[in-house]
């Protein structure tokens, strides 16, 4: 019996502290915004001017660890995936990042008409709020 009580409690400590777990991740958010889409602007805006997933997959953006804010020695640690609206948001340790377009050779580079690269940090349980713009150069 002392021995099936002793069992419970170790259980019981274990799911405990398992739930008491404190994350040490920050979260980065934000909106990518591409276009224009179409020649002519609108208002509203004409929906078939309206990003949409392949535009977004069109224009890949990725999260690189930068290693003592280093962006020459970047990790890519993550694809931004938004949604219908551009909106992400995406959990990282703390550390210091950088997003920027990625190369179907996952090379990164400095594309005209945006503003990227942004590197920026991540501290624990904090948010940190970005906006990605792309000018597609339509006019």
């Amino acid at each position: 019996m002392k021995k099936l009580l002793l069992i419970l409690i170790l259980v019981s400590i274990v799911l405990i502290s398992g739930c008491n777990k404190i994350t040490n991740k920050g979260v980065l958010e934000g909106t990518i915004k591409i276009g224009p889409l179409c020649p002519v602007e609108k208002i509203p805006p004409d929906p078939g001017c309206q990003p949409t997933e392949e535009t977004y997959k069109t224009y890949p953006i990725a999260v690189y660890f930068i290693g003592g804010g280093d962006p020459s020695i970047a990790i890519k640690v993550a694809n931004l995936n938004p949604d219908t609206s551009g909106n992400f948001i995406l959990e990282l340790a703390p550390g210091d990042y950088m997003v920027n377009l990625k190369k179907s050779t996952g090379v990164t580079e400095n594309i005209p008409n945006t503003n990227l690269p942004i590197q920026f940090s991540i501290k624990s349980g904090e948010s940190k709020n970005i906006d990605i713009n792309i000018d597609t150069g339509l006019k």
